[in-house]
């Protein structure tokens, strides 16, 4: 299996070779950068295109004050919820 570093927007990710269930080599992209992820509900994401891939990092970058206040918003629904039992 081949695997490749690369960058976007400062984020590392790995793209990397994978075989189909039918037997063809298809290009998979990972990250699992943790500063990128931070406060998100997920420790890794994959894509099948460098642009799917561009596209999700610029997603987590950009939209980091929105999540903070969604899983602020979370967290006083969960406590509460389960406070009051």
């Amino acid at each position: 299996m081949k695997v490749q570093n690369l960058k976007y927007r400062g984020v590392s990710f790995i793209a990397f070779e994978r075989e189909t269930w039918k037997g063809d080599t298809v290009l998979t992209f990972s990250c699992d950068n943790v500063q990128l992820l931070d406060g998100y509900p997920t420790t890794s994401f994959s894509t099948l295109s460098l642009d799917d891939m561009a596209d999700k990092i610029d997603y987590y970058m950009d939209n980091r004050a929105e999540q903070k206040v969604r899983n602020e918003l979370n967290h006083k629904a969960s406590e509460s919820f389960y406070g009051h039992r």
